[in-house]
């Protein structure tokens, strides 16, 4: 096994790993790939202050608008999520997660915040800061080669978007 396929192989672990650490909506129904990856964002953008709209969500994930659409039309009919209307242009509408549903984020989120917390204190500093360094190189290195088109496996979601195919 080459050095690039052990890499690759480890970063697939550690992904994982490193998904499973942070926090989870837990659901009365099973949700689609789709439909948790809008929560995951959503979660996301709430701890970050920010908001997103329907077609960040959708180049996120790597599906299409559509996909997007009906994963928050059921997300919506559940009670997890909400459409805002934007103050300054009446054509955007955020997608939000609902009162409750940010409610018990929180509750995960504050049990993974003190862990977290422990576990940076164990690290030290510096050695957490590097970690995030490199990952952010890392992170910025492999969206820079979707970018420039390096990966065929990339380009297959993006080619269904264009012919009006699932994402």
């Amino acid at each position: 096994m080459d050095g690039t396929e052990k890499y690759y192989r480890h970063i697939l672990r550690l992904g994982r790993e490193m998904a499973s650490l942070l926090p989870r909506f837990q659901t009365e129904a099973p949700l689609s790939r789709t439909e948790r990856g809008v929560l995951a964002i959503l979660c996301c953008a709430e701890a970050e202050g920010t908001r997103v709209i329907s077609a960040q969500i959708a180049q996120r994930l790597d599906v299409t608008r559509s996909a997007v659409s009906q994963a928050v039309d059921k997300l919506e009919n559940a009670g997890y999520v909400l459409r805002a209307s934007s103050d300054t242009d009446r054509k955007i509408a955020y997608i939000e997660l609902t009162p409750e549903a940010k409610a018990r984020f929180d509750v995960r989120a504050q049990g993974h915040k003190e862990l977290f917390g422990r576990v940076f204190s164990r690290m030290g500093e510096d050695a957490v800061r590097e970690f995030l360094t490199l990952a952010e190189r890392f992170v910025d290195a492999v969206r820079e080669e979707r970018k420039n088109g390096a990966s065929s496996e990339d380009g297959h979601a993006s080619r269904r978007r264009r012919a009006g195919g699932r994402g």
